[in-house]
């Protein structure tokens, strides 16, 4: 993997200068216009967007924040007790399985430069496939219970995560980024090239940079570009940090057949932050057609009320995000088994 260009690693307090296009898109997002007529209703949407603890960073309806400071200090409380999770889950698994922080526990340090800017909904963490059972073993045993809040399908071995609960928060297992079947990504190379960090004194470790950006797009692809915006400014973030990262990204997205979801999220990121220079980059993943397709049909406007999401519209973007016709089929067929899987269980709970 070739050396990642690194920004400036000083002061991350630039944050406290997050574009103002990420604030228009939270009235836009909302069928509102620019500037915001209701404070109140314009905090409220940046807090559902997962923006509020930047907006305290922010000029912007300042009149109006000291009447939410009260749920500031909630997200604040909530943010320590992320904190706490996550450093016990470094502490526990560290002398016993393989593990690397994912996500918002990795970006509140790297990214934001203060854990409490990046909230987060709960831990994330990978371990190798043939791991997770000792990972489940040390969890139980230190209070946490797993869980299948996602159905049937979630029982499944194949299925790329585990979810638990415990010390009030969520931990989330993942033995793979998304299903296997969807992409050809390295996770030997993953592996190999984890970088070991300090998360509050206890050693852990996390992506190398290059993965974390394409684990980052490929996420972003799985939820169709639905995400709250602060996973929009992750990214920004990312490239403010790494400028280099999408060219270095290009040729490795290739190898995992991840290029169309890198594609989608290069796109939509570019449209929020216009001051990106990733043109050319877009233009070396797909033949002119492809973005143009991609860009009018697959593609929603990132300032626009988003429509109902279907479960039949979800589905057709996915399958164009897979990168050939090979990986969508296979994934038509994982997707088929995985429900008659659903249903063989609802039916046998329905039976009992």
């Amino acid at each position: 993997m070739g050396e990642v260009a690194e920004g400036d690693p000083g002061d991350l307090a630039v944050l406290a200068m997050i574009p103002e296009s990420v604030w228009r898109a939270v009235e836009s997002l909302h069928g509102r216009p620019w500037p915001p007529r209701d404070p109140d209703a314009f905090i409220a949407a940046a807090t559902g967007e997962s923006l509020l603890p930047l907006l305290f960073r922010e000029s912007i309806v300042a009149d109006a924040l000291p009447r939410h400071r009260a749920l500031l200090r909630l997200y604040e409380a909530r943010a320590a007790k992320l904190r706490a999770a996550a450093r016990l889950i470094c502490t526990i698994l560290r002398d016993d399985v393989p593990f690397i922080v994912m996500k918002g526990a990795d970006y509140g340090d790297r990214l934001y430069g203060d854990p409490t800017l990046r909230p987060m909904l709960d831990v994330d963490i990978l371990v190798p496939p043939e791991r997770m059972k000792d990972a489940d073993a040390v969890l139980t045993r230190n209070g946490f219970e797993v869980t299948f809040a996602g159905g049937a399908v979630t029982r499944l071995a194949s299925y790329n995560e585990r979810s638990y609960v415990g010390h009030d928060v969520g931990v989330d297992v993942h033995h793979s980024f998304i299903q296997r079947v969807r992409h050809r990504i390295d996770y030997d190379a993953i592996w190999r090239e984890r970088e070991p960090y300090t998360l509050d004194g206890v050693e852990a470790w996390r992506l190398a940079p290059l993965h974390a950006f394409l684990y980052h797009a490929v996420a972003m692809a799985k939820d169709e570009f639905t995400s709250p915006l602060i996973r929009y400014v992750d990214m920004y973030l990312m490239l403010q940090r790494w400028p280099s990262l999408p060219r270095e990204a290009a040729p490795l997205a290739r190898e995992w057949e991840v290029v169309r979801a890198l594609y989608g999220t290069l796109r939509q990121t570019s449209r929020l932050f216009t001051d990106l220079d990733l043109e050319q980059v877009m233009s070396s993943l797909l033949p002119r057609s492809k973005r143009e397709f991609f860009d009018r049909v697959i593609l929603t406007n990132v300032y626009s009320v988003p429509p109902r999401r279907t479960r039949q519209h979800q589905l057709r973007v996915k399958f164009h995000l897979l990168d050939n016709a090979t990986r969508r089929v296979t994934f038509a067929a994982y997707y088929a088994w995985a429900m008659l899987v659903t249903l063989f269980f609802a039916r046998a709970t329905t039976d009992t």
